[in-house]
């Protein structure tokens, strides 16, 4: 579920880094998972309509998460609290 659904998953030992990739199945349409780690808790909340992804994610202090969406859409977030709009044309 972490991986699948909600899109967690660590790429350096300790969640230095993680990514982020939301499941893409018109089945489920959002989802929400917290994750602990050594440097805090990682979450994010999606939520998607037709080509519009809503976002909501909290970075654990000293870690970077990469958010990925379809169509090659990534961007880089740092420590802190997130929120991101986009309709994998243009975000807002």
């Amino acid at each position: 579920m972490q991986q699948r659904v909600g899109g967690l998953r660590a790429t350096s030992p300790g969640w230095a880094s993680f990514d982020i990739r939301p499941v893409v199945d018109d089945r489920v349409t959002w989802g929400r998972i917290s994750h602990g780690t050594v440097r805090g808790v990682a979450t994010v909340e999606w939520a998607r309509t037709g080509d519009q992804w809503d976002v909501g994610l909290q970075v654990p202090a000293g870690a970077t998460a990469r958010l990925v969406l379809p169509g090659g859409h990534s961007r880089q977030f740092g420590g802190g609290s997130h929120t991101f709009l986009t309709d994998l044309y243009r975000s807002r």
